[in-house]
Formats: structure tokens, C-alpha cells, sequence
């Protein structure tokens, strides 16, 4: 099927070609004609002495009459109805056309010449001579109506010079020849540079469609392959936010030594596994355009000892030198979003160091602060550093080795950058190591508020005992493994797989929950805000309420953020959902556990 539509489509491309050649006579046939009717009265008015001048005029009358008849043809029957399926036929009518009307003047020759009149013929001659010039530009859209019209005129002259020979009739035949192929070869030339124009240009708009439709064909992929993504990131997000929960319940079992240390090792694959689906959700957020800059002013030495620390044992631990160059600097940034961007550029260098060291500093320059991370590790190449911000790719792991990550880090802290108004700079040799860094804005003004505002907040281990909590969660693996670790904490625990088996196991116990727990995607219609809302509504109060999601497609997480909820996404680690439900019921309205 393929090859017959490319071999079909040159073929309709050479009939718009045909089409365009024939709407080039548009103007030139009727400005042709009426010039070849003026000359031809001129023509006739001067020899109105001669002793043929009656076969003159009739020669006049006959040529006039045919050159109203055929432009009115044209635009009468043939312009309005001009298409691919008769443009050939419309073409060979302007041939047969330009024949007769050439046929006319060779008959106009015969008729006006005079032998042994010098000054009748050189008239003659100059007459032919611009009347076919004039058909060059006139006819060279078609060379066959060309040719038709212009070899009879010019060859008639020359001929019955010779027929009437004398003197001049040499000279004559020799110029007429040269004449001949000059305006030939200038034939040729414009018509080739004409055609070759329209074939360009519908080349162009062919190749414009296939690329317009290829363009949409890699949407339509890409758009299918995000759906793809986010459903089985869904899915895959389900169990392992189970599985979290269970693990976190296990942690409350008493357990031998042994058994806790496996469970220890099941948290750690869990944890490895929350950091990769925590930067794709990253990535969603940042893509989705729901995570704005939130500038505040503050030291940079924040940021830098707090990298020290977290990262000092890493470096030990690999036998490499983590040097962190003090700086007294203060700068206007977003506290978390820079935090993250050179945390990001120490791990990779910690990663793809094997010997020397890392270092970590500062310096002024002119647009600000340019907080910079060096290493001597293998260095990346030229054509690979354009790369190294895409998604999922990394330097020398084409086995994609998992302990080395997704390779989202970059292409999140790109776009982090973006949020900011600055941008990441990368210098790097093979084999000599790699700067990454980023230029930020200074400032001198206070930040003591900042410090406090980043203090997390103290939680105790009986700060939900008897809290009543309602979960509602079409997965039954959910509902029991929420169940479980809520209830270890000391909470009240009613679970439901939708909105009504809630509100008829509510009516029964006659109290309000202090907080809804709501997964977001439910069976049949009903969204986790509907449950939310329909709770609420039943009680008459702003219940505190948390959604849980396992999606985290871009326009999904814009969605959600705009429901002014507070949302978690799967998986989720037992100490973010204690420390979320904490927040929640401390912040609400005064519960009844509270008031009793």
C-alpha cells in the first residue's frame, strides 16, 4: 500500500503542475490577443494602398474575429471549470490555438509582402519579428503552443524571402535563423525555471503535510505512551503502597533480631523504591506547571551544611574528599528548589567519582552567586552533554543498572532551574572530571523567620491516640494494611471501598470522623472529592480530609492541586502518613477525642 501511494503522489503532483501552466495564460492570452489584433490593424491601415488591400482587410477580419473568439472560449468554458482532470486537454486547446493564430500571419506574410519593395519588406520583417517576441514570455508556460505559434511566423519570412529571392534574402535567412534559435533556447530556459517553480512549490507543501501528519502521528505516540505510563504507574503504585503500610505496621510486631533485620532490609528496597516513583511524581508536578518559586532571602550556608552533613559519610565510605568551600553569601532563591538542584549535582559527582575528590563552593560574579560543584570523575563527552538532561538517560549506564537510579535527576533540576529564572551550566572533559552550576541572586537581607519556618514539628508516639479516622479505598489490600498501621498508632479505624458503604456504616455510629482518608480514584463515577464533599455535607462541618492518588499524569496533579485539598501520592512511607494525619487533625476543627 505504501509504495502505490508514493508512486501516486509525483503523478498528482505533475497534473497540479499541468493546472498551474494553464492559469499562466490567464492574462497573457487576452493581453496577446489584443496586441496581435492592434499590430495587425496597424499593419493593414499601412499597406490600405496596396493592390491587394481587400484580401488585407479580409485578412484583418478574419485574424480579429479569431482572437475574440478564443480568449472568450477560455475564460467562458474552459477557466471556470480548470482542474487536474482537463487541464491536458486545456492545454492542447491553447496549442491548436497558437497554431492558428500563427498560421494567420504566416498567411498576413504572403499577403504583405511586395518583392522589390525595400521598404514594404524590412515593415514585414519588423512586424514578424515582434509579434513572435512577444509570444516568448506570452507562450512559454506550454513550449508546444510556443513552437506552433512561433516557427511559422519567423519561418515565413525567410522562405518567401527566398521564394522572391534578391540581394537580401541571404541576410535575411541568416538572421531569421539566429532568431530562431536564440528565442528557442530562451524558451526552454524560462519555461523550465517556470515549471520547476510550481513543482518546487508543491513539493514543498507535500512534504509540509508529511511532515504535519508525522508531527501529529508522534504526538498521538507520545500522548498514548503517557497514558500508558500513568496507568501503570498507577498500578504499579498500589501495591507498593500496601506494602509500605504493612511494612509499617510490621515495625510496632515484636520481632527476633533476625526477622527485624530483614524487615529492616524489605524498608530499604521499599525506601529505593519511593525515591523512584517520588521523581517521576516530580517530574508530573514540574511538567503539569503546579509547583511555582517561592523566593525568600537567606544564607547560602543553609544549603551547603546541610549538604556536608548528609553527604560527608557517602564520600567517606567511598574513599573519596567532599570539600564544602565556606561562603558567607546571602542570595534570593527558593530554599528547597536550590537545595535540591545541588544536592542532585553532589550525588551525581559522589556516583561517577571512583578516586580523588568533590568540591562544593561559591563565587560572586556578576550576575550574582554561582554555586558550582567539581569532581574528578570520568568526565562526560561533548555530544553527550546535550543529552544528559533528557529523561531517563545516563552517562555509561546503558544497562540501566537500577542502583544507579531512573536518570530523572537532571532533567528535574533543568527544569527546577527554569522555575527560578536561571539556568544549569556544565563543563566536563573525559577522564578530567565535571563542573555543574547554577548563578543565583544575592541578597543582605534577614532570614531568621526562614530558619524557624523550616523546623519541622515535633510528633510524639500518642499524638493520634483515639482519633476517629475514615478510609475510604476501592483496594482491600489498602484498606487493611491502612487499617493496620493507623490502628497501632492509637487511632479509631472505620474503612469503606466507596462513598455509601461509608455513610451507612456512619449512620450507625452516629459521630463525625476527625479526619477522611480518600483515595481518588474509586469504582464507577464517583471521584475521592465527591466523597469528601457527600462526608461533609452529612455531618454539616469541614471535616480535616487528605486525598491519596496513585495518578501523576501532568493535567491529573494540575487537577488535583486545584481542589485545595492536601494530597499524597502513592507509594506512601509510614512516617509521611503519620506526619500528613498529624497536621490534618491538629489543624482542624477541635475533634471530639480532643473534647472528651
Amino acid at each position: 500500500m505504501n509504495s502505490s501511494a508514493t508512486a501516486k503522489e509525483p503523478d498528482d503532483i505533475e497534473l497540479k503542475v499541468l493546472v498551474d501552466q494553464a492559469k499562466a495564460f490567464d492574462s497573457s492570452l487576452v493581453v496577446g490577443r489584443l496586441g496581435s489584433s492592434a499590430v495587425a490593424l496597424l499593419v493593414a491601415w499601412l499597406f490600405r494602398d496596396s493592390g491587394q488591400h481587400a484580401y488585407i482587410w479580409l485578412w484583418f477580419g478574419t485574424l480579429v474575429v479569431f482572437n475574440i473568439i478564443s480568449p472568450y472560449y477560455w475564460f467562458a468554458q474552459g477557466r471556470a471549470n480548470l482542474d487536474v482532470s482537463n487541464a491536458q486537454w486545456r492545454l492542447r486547446a491553447i496549442t491548436v490555438s497558437s497554431l492558428i493564430s500563427g498560421l494567420l500571419w504566416v498567411a498576413g506574410v504572403f499577403l504583405l509582402w511586395i518583392p522589390g519593395n525595400f521598404e514594404a519588406q524590412m515593415l514585414v520583417i519588423f512586424t514578424i519579428f515582434g509579434v513572435a517576441s512577444v509570444s516568448l514570455p506570452a507562450l512559454n508556460a506550454h513550449l508546444p503552443a510556443f513552437y506552433c505559434f512561433f516557427l511559422p511566423c519567423v519561418s515565413s519570412v525567410p522562405l518567401i524571402s527566398l521564394w522572391y529571392y534578391d540581394k537580401y534574402s541571404d541576410t535575411v535567412a541568416i538572421a531569421f535563423a539566429f532568431i530562431l534559435l536564440l528565442n528557442s533556447l530562451l524558451a526552454i530556459k524560462m519555461h523550465r525555471s517556470l515549471v520547476d517553480s510550481i513543482r518546487k512549490h508543491y513539493v514543498a507543501v507535500k512534504l509540509a503535510k508529511e511532515l504535519q501528519k508525522q508531527k501529529e502521528i508522534a504526538e498521538a505516540a507520545v500522548h498514548l505512551k503517557s497514558r500508558f505510563l500513568a496507568a501503570a504507574s498507577h498500578d504499579l503504585r498500589q501495591p507498593m503502597h500496601a506494602m509500605n503500610l504493612y511494612l509499617g505496621g510490621l515495625a510496632y510486631a515484636n520481632l527476633q533480631p533476625e526477622a527485624r533485620a530483614i524487615l529492616n532490609n524489605a524498608r530499604v528496597c521499599a525506601d529505593n523504591m519511593d525515591k523512584m516513583f517520588s521523581a517521576l511524581l516530580d517530574l508530573s508536578q514540574l511538567d503539569a506547571s503546579v509547583i511555582e518559586a517561592k523566593f525568600s532571602n537567606f544564607p547560602i550556608a543553609m544549603v551547603l551544611n546541610k549538604i556536608k552533613v548528609e553527604f560527608s559519610n557517602q564520600a567517606q565510605a567511598k574513599g573519596l574528599i567532599l570539600r564544602v568551600a565556606p561562603c558567607s553569601a546571602h542570595v534570593h532563591a527558593d530554599l528547597h528548589l536550590l537545595e535540591n538542584i545541588v544536592r542532585n549535582f553532589v550525588s551525581n559527582a559522589l556516583r561517577y567519582t571512583q578516586c580523588g575528590k568533590v568540591l562544593l563552593g561559591c563565587r560572586r560574579c556578576a550576575a550574582g552567586l554561582r554555586i558550582a560543584v567539581y569532581d574528578t570523575g570520568i568526565g562526560i563527552d561533548l555530544e553527550e552533554q546535550g543529552k544528559i538532561f533528557e529523561e531517563y538517560y545516563q552517562v555509561g549506564n546503558h544497562q540501566r543498572d537500577s542502583a544507579r537510579g531512573l536518570g530523572l535527576g537532571l532533567a528535574i533540576v533543568q527544569r527546577q532551574a527554569r522555575i527560578m529564572g536561571t539556568a544549569i551550566t556544565v563543563v566536563s572533559e573525559p577522564g578530567r572530571g565535571s563542573m555543574f552550576s547554577i548563578t543565583v541572586q544575592t541578597s543582605h537581607e534577614s532570614v531568621a523567620e526562614i530558619a524557624q519556618a523550616n523546623q519541622m514539628p515535633e510528633l510524639h508516639a500518642d499524638s493520634l491516640h483515639g482519633v476517629f479516622i475514615a478510609i475510604i479505598d476501592d483496594e482491600e489490600l489498602i484498606l487493611n494494611a491502612s487499617s493496620l498501621l493507623l490502628s497501632k498508632w492509637g487511632c479509631t479505624v472505620l474503612t469503606a471501598n466507596s462513598g455509601e458503604a461509608m455513610l451507612a456504616q456512619l449512620a450507625s455510629i452516629e459521630r463525625a470522623p476527625d479526619l477522611i482518608i480518600c483515595d481518588h480514584r474509586l469504582h464507577g463515577t464517583a471521584t475521592g472529592m465527591d466523597v469528601i464533599c457527600s462526608l461533609r455535607h452529612e455531618f454539616n462541618r469541614e471535616i480535616p480530609a487528605l486525598l491519596i492518588t496513585g495518578d501523576t499524569s501532568p493535567d491529573k496533579v494540575k487537577l488535583l492541586m486545584s481542589t485545595g485539598l492536601p494530597v499524597l501520592h502513592k507509594p506512601l512511607q509510614g512516617h509521611a502518613l503519620h506526619a500528613a494525619v498529624h497536621k490534618l487533625v491538629n489543624a482542624g476543627p477541635k475533634s471530639a477525642h480532643q473534647e472528651n
